[in-house]
């Protein structure tokens, strides 16, 4: 079931009041499906739609085609799951949102199977999330989403397509467990902009097809005519599969590239916890271990921007490890330039009430301030090391970081106000940080739910 909720808040958080808000509750509600979608079709433009902790299952996919938000009370509370009409069903589907318009996902759980919580058993899996024709910003936050089962044409458990502005912040995306003809990426650009920062996303480890075949591993991202910006992010290629060669030669598969682009632009920015690692090869009969992915890999008119702190490390082969950076093709560079700008919230979820930590890397030396917003507007990310600002400035409050210490790094605490209207919010942060030089740099967009 689901109540609507209305309010106008004047949230200690923002600089001005907040235009009339509404916000649906979902509860949880065994034997009555699709719970999730009733309220998103009964929702009007703007709406929240707060999905308490709980279960549910659906028989077809969450679908969002207007200005929306929806706010789970977690990715380990808020579980949904796609049981598979057929192959390839999805749990979460984004689309067709205008310039005008923005959605946010915020602490959820989403996965197609036919089990329970945690019990990915032998559904029809598929890429768990899709976002495509998307001109307005696309957010999707402390989400995780694992592709299980059988997978029979998808490449990838997150894709998005066609889209202007997608930010994939503190998200894990995983493939458990699947088969497929193709090597599955956690995250596949097609003519996008990604942002993706503090986030784990693990390609698909390649399988034994059968005694003389392997599959190669899937990659961490793979981009395909698309701007694309990592920052802070654990990325992995899939290890490379093992076929055990029974009645034949097996040769050895390649481990999967952590970021294979193609006619793409990238840029890799470093900050506590990141690395980008290619997976390991796989073995081969009678002997010998596969060729390892690479850190990046850079084909035909694709650029890649590599901050000197980022973590890039070639995947495991044999006694020796593969590139972590390998540029190949007409048309293609690499650069390696100064730190970048990067943020991270301690929590993608939080109580009013609560302390909220902003963790800002960059430059040692630098100074930065955080702004915060509750709309993130519209921005062309250019892979220049600059980024681009995306925070309303109609409504955005701004904080004054100490100078970053000698590891390029700072830290602040801001309380959140135990307002009860606040319940519902998504607020957007961004930090802002020149170098000792006045050089500016912005980090990506990150969000934070009220529940």
């Amino acid at each position: 079931m689901f109540i609507r909720i209305c309010f106008q808040a004047f949230a200690a958080l923002v600089c001005s009041p907040l235009a009339f808000a509404g916000v649906i509750v979902v509860n949880p509600t065994p034997g009555q499906p699709d719970v999730i979608q009733q309220a998103i079709a009964a929702a009007n433009p703007g709406d929240t739609v707060f999905v308490r902790t709980g279960f549910y299952q659906h028989t077809a996919p969450i679908e969002i085609d207007k200005s929306l938000t929806l706010l789970g009370e977690g990715s380990f509370a808020s579980a949904y799951v796609a049981l598979p009409a057929g192959s390839d069903s999805l749990a979460l589907y984004v689309h067709d949102i205008d310039a005008s318009e923005e959605v946010r996902v915020v602490g959820m759980q989403f996965s197609v199977s036919s089990g329970a919580p945690g019990a990915f058993g032998a559904g029809s899996g598929g890429p768990v999330m899709l976002v495509e024709d998307c001109a307005g910003p696309v957010s999707i936050a402390g989400v995780q989403g694992f592709t299980s089962g059988v997978v029979t044409t998808s490449s990838a458990s997150l894709t998005v397509r066609n889209s202007a502005q997608v930010v994939v912040d503190k998200v894990r995306v995983q493939v458990l467990m699947a088969t497929d003809v193709t090597p599955i990426a956690a995250l596949r650009a097609e003519n996008s902009t990604v942002w993706v920062n503090d986030s784990i996303l693990l390609g698909g480890g390649g399988i034994s097809v059968s005694a003389t075949t392997a599959l190669d591993g899937g990659a961490g991202i793979h981009a395909i005519g698309s701007v694309l910006r990592v920052s802070r992010s654990d990325v992995r290629g899939g290890p490379g599969g093992q076929a055990t060669g029974f009645g034949g030669f097996a040769p050895a598969s390649v481990g999967g590239h952590a970021i294979d682009a193609s006619a793409s632009q990238v840029e890799v920015v470093g900050g506590p916890g990141g690395s980008v690692q290619g997976g390991t090869g796989g073995l081969g009969f009678p002997g010998g271990i596969g060729v390892g992915g690479s850190g990046v890999f850079v084909a035909p008119t694709s650029s890649v921007l590599i901050s000197q702190d980022a973590l890039v490390q070639g995947g495991y082969s044999g006694d020796f490890g593969s590139q972590s950076l390998d540029v190949g093709g007409t048309g293609s560079q690499a650069l390696s330039t100064l730190r970048f700008a990067s943020l991270a919230v301690t929590f993608p979820v939080i109580a009013a009430g609560g302390t909220q930590g902003f963790s800002v890397a960059g430059e040692p030396g630098s100074f930065a301030v955080l702004g915060y917003s509750v709309k993130q507007a519209p921005a062309v990310l250019s892979p220049t090391g600059v980024g681009a600002l995306c925070l309303n400035l109609a409504n955005v409050t701004l904080f004054a970081y100490p100078p970053l210490d000698f590891t390029g790094t700072a830290f602040v605490s801001r309380p959140v106000p135990a307002t009860p209207a606040l319940v519902g919010l998504v607020i957007t942060a961004q930090a802002a940080v020149f170098d000792p030089n006045l050089n500016l740099s912005y980090s990506a967009p990150v969000l934070m739910g009220v529940i």
